[in-house]
């Protein structure tokens, strides 16, 4: 029989022959986090975005073509901010703008924390509102629609009281980049991520997630949407930072901020808790039984009877954890995009992208690895209709500057079925 020691000897000397036994020592989260941040597949790691067959998600979320991670080194762009390459023809997809980030260390809550604001919707629901206020169909989160400031540039300010310009990324589209362009000078031109179209809350954010791990494969993210509307900005941070030092005790879960409903809304997400979890300290933190998405007018008011919170979409978690939930979950939408480094890659994995939701395709269904944190007196509104933005003015002592509804501002103008259709215009605006 061999001592211990002498059989722990053996294995040490026995060199590239166990290469894949000390491998397996490594997390698994974090080898898939490096795997994706490869510039090549890895050979024999099923379900990695290297992997061909994908079987029964494929069919769930419709065939895509299988893509091999890109072998060419990603060329680094010139050094500058998004102001000094605003006109590059880089602008138009993800290209190679992916440079080479310092590893940070992971025990340091800022240094290890990035931020990824999205802004990528269309802003359908607001298209008649914020055609009266600028003049052309834009979507919300550019629309400055109170003050001098859009609420992309308030997110984007208020985000960097954390999160410095170097590791904040926005999620873009491309049909918006006129708009875009002049409210992220600040941002260097690398950590503004644009789609070649929007496929829904899913594939954006999923895109910002492997640029990250490309560069900084044990990160810690927070996701902010960049149109929702925060009154007290100082205590939202306050519960971020409590996010960000849950996940550091819970590397393992999604933690996201809930907001104590005040009244019945079925067009918000729902979060009903579970237990508390005894972090101690600050706001309450509590596991999540269930993720309801948009759920009827009844169902709605039996769950804030329960005390369920409203989803803010703001959410804070581990790269790895949550790319390991996502490969588990939709293993053909991971796919569709690992490796798409370049222009006409990317183009082809969204021609055949199927579009799914953040919310109700991936987060509804992982309850057991959500974290919810009750967000107290934020002041806090998704601004998704205009009766929202309305009730927010009133509530703040101030009247809508574009008036009343059926006066002569809000008569309906020519409908454009896109923003692609009114680049005029736009280009106009800006």
């Amino acid at each position: 029989m061999i001592s211990a020691p002498v059989r722990k000897f053996r294995l040490a000397a026995a060199g590239p022959r166990h290469a894949a036994e000390r491998s397996a020592r490594v997390p698994k989260a974090r080898r898939l986090a490096l795997e994706i941040a490869s510039p090549a597949p890895v050979p024999g790691r099923h379900g990695s975005c290297g992997d061909a067959g994908q079987g029964a998600a494929d069919r769930h979320l419709g065939r895509v073509e299988e893509p091999a991670l890109s072998r060419s080194v990603s060329r680094k762009p010139p050094g500058g901010t998004f102001a000094a390459h605003a006109s590059s023809p880089r602008w138009t997809s993800v290209s190679r703008l992916v440079p080479s980030v310092p590893q940070t260390d992971p025990t340091h809550r800022q240094a290890a924390a990035w931020a990824l604001v999205l802004a990528g919707g269309d802003g359908v629901r607001l298209r008649e509102l914020t055609r009266v206020i600028a003049g052309a169909p834009i979507p919300k989160q550019y629309c400055r629609i109170t003050g001098d400031r859009s609420l992309l540039e308030l997110t984007v300010a208020r985000t960097s009281r954390i999160f410095p310009p170097s590791r904040t990324l926005v999620i873009v589209n491309r049909d918006h980049l006129p708009v875009a362009r002049p409210q992220l000078r600040s941002l260097p031109v690398e950590n503004v991520v644009v789609q070649p179209a929007n496929r829904d809350t899913g594939p954006g954010i999923l895109l910002g997630l492997l640029d990250v791990a490309r560069r900084a494969p044990d990160a810690t993210l927070a996701i902010f949407p960049s149109d929702h509307f925060v009154r007290n900005e100082t205590m939202w941070l306050h519960h971020v930072e409590r996010a960000t030092d849950t996940v550091a005790h819970l590397p393992e879960k999604i933690v996201l901020l809930g907001i104590p409903p005040d009244r019945v809304d079925p067009g918000l997400g729902y979060l009903e808790p579970r237990r508390p979890l005894p972090l101690g300290g600050g706001a309450p933190a509590f596991e999540v039984s269930a993720f309801h998405e948009k759920p009827t007018t009844s169902d709605a008011r039996r769950l804030i009877a329960g005390g369920a919170l409203w989803n803010s979409f703001v959410l804070v978690f581990r790269l790895p954890a949550i790319l390991m939930l996502l490969q588990r979950s939709l293993p053909a939408a991971v796919a569709g995009l690992c490796g798409r480094n370049d222009p006409t890659g990317l183009e082809r994995a969204y021609r055949n992208l199927t579009p799914w939701n953040f919310s109700r395709d991936f987060l509804a269904r992982i309850p057991d690895s959500l974290v919810a944190i009750r967000a107290d007196d934020v002041g806090w509104s998704d601004w998704g209709t205009v009766e929202a933005i309305e009730r927010t003015l009133v509530a703040l002592g101030r009247n809508p500057p574009w008036g009343a509804r059926g006066t002569p501002r809000w008569r309906r103008r020519e409908s454009h079925s896109s923003i692609a259709t009114a680049d005029q215009r736009l280009a106009n605006f800006t």
